[in-house]
């Protein structure tokens, strides 16, 4: 893990803490300490960070260096050390207060993952605040005999890992990104033939870290017995990481709610045949999900499956498709499913079509694990 302090006050309490956490962290983790801008453009470009913890709250540089953070990836952590509190607050002048609450303070404290306090009286005034709900309440050893410095780093490592754990999206590599549907693929088509040698590579070349993620993203999308499949049609065993159990910050849109359920699969009849009703049914029942909002992986998942499967009178279905006026919305549905599972078009009931509806919707799944 890779850290970058920003302590643009220079403070001497502050950077005896952060020298204090830093030695007290272990060599697994990297960490590095930057009082200005310009410190921390050489540093982060020099290379790169995972997390950013910023101490304080009043400088006006702390906007440009959030930005740049996750500009490169990075993620926020804010430590106040106190500066949020009412009496110290109070001692800022007016309109310099007024103004940084309204233009970055209050934004910094909202985009970032975790703000790590240092006792209950700073916790409760933080959330009489409201600016965030994910609030980490860890001692600070230079202060209290309750917690010595490797107990206080242990804590802090276990925040920065609870926040590199949440929406893993986006912090997935290519290779990932390709493993990730690839196993899809595999999954879809229960067999590891229908993959080729770049998307067998992808898999294959998967270390532990990269397995974590796409668990935690299975976990949390209803997809991680797709996952599991996939690895088993091609004779992988995946790191047992358990990922039901690792911690980390929910998404702003729970996934467990019932509109969130896959929509049903398509039954055949006594043929073996699946009718165009019934696909008819199926696509309006995704086009209902596509406009409240709740069309997810798990849905994309089920309807490549159905396609794969699929046994169906296609010109009827192609025909009804037109009748209902559903042909463009199929067609977009053929896109992001060939765009997340890598399934060929020789199973698509109608041509692809990427247009900004489909972007849209294809931006819309990316971002549903956000917090």
């Amino acid at each position: 893990m890779n850290i970058i302090h920003y302590n643009p006050f220079g403070n001497k309490t502050i950077a005896y803490y952060i020298d204090t956490l830093s030695k007290s962290m272990g060599k697994e983790n990297v960490c590095r300490t930057v009082n200005s801008v310009m410190q921390f453009r050489a540093e982060i470009n020099r290379q790169p960070a995972d997390i950013v913890n910023i101490h304080g709250c009043w400088h006006d540089s702390m906007a440009l260096v959030a930005s740049m953070a996750v500009s490169h990836g990075a993620r926020i952590v804010v430590t106040p050390h106190g500066q949020l509190e009412p009496w110290i607050m109070r001692q800022q002048r007016f309109t310099r207060k007024l103004y940084q609450r309204l233009l970055y303070q209050r934004r910094i404290i909202a985009r970032a993952y975790a703000v790590i306090v240092m006792g209950e009286m700073e916790l409760r005034n933080l959330q009489i605040l409201g600016w965030s709900h994910r609030i980490e309440t860890i001692p600070c050893s230079l202060f209290t005999s309750s917690i010595s410095n490797e107990g206080m780093a242990q804590l802090t490592t276990s925040v920065y890992r609870k926040v590199l754990d949440s929406n893993v999206l986006p912090l997935m590599s290519s290779t990932t990104t390709t493993a990730l549907h690839s196993l899809f693929k595999a999954a879809i088509t229960a067999d590891g033939h229908w993959l080729d040698d770049h998307e067998l590579q992808a898999i294959t070349s998967l270390e532990a870290d990269q397995w974590r993620q796409m668990e935690i993203y299975g976990h949390h999308t209803a997809t991680l017995s797709y996952i599991h499949k996939g690895a088993a049609s091609i004779g992988v065993t995946p790191p047992d990481c358990r990922p039901e159990s690792i911690a980390c910050y929910p998404p702003r849109h729970s996934m467990g709610d019932e509109g969130w359920a896959p929509v049903e699969p398509l039954a055949a009849n006594e043929h073996g045949q699946h009718t165009p009703h019934d696909i008819i049914s199926m696509t309006k029942a995704l086009q209902h999900k596509v406009c409240h909002h709740t069309f997810g992986m798990a849905d994309v998942l089920q309807l490549s499956h159905t396609l794969f499967l699929l046994r169906t009178d296609e010109d009827e279905v192609r025909y009804q498709l037109d009748d209902k006026q559903l042909s463009k919305f199929m067609s977009r549905m053929m896109h992001i499913v060939g765009h997340f599972t890598l399934l060929s078009e020789g199973f698509y009931l109608v041509s692809p079509r990427c247009d900004y509806k489909t972007r849209r919707i294809i931006k819309s799944i990316l971002k549903q694990l956000e917090i």
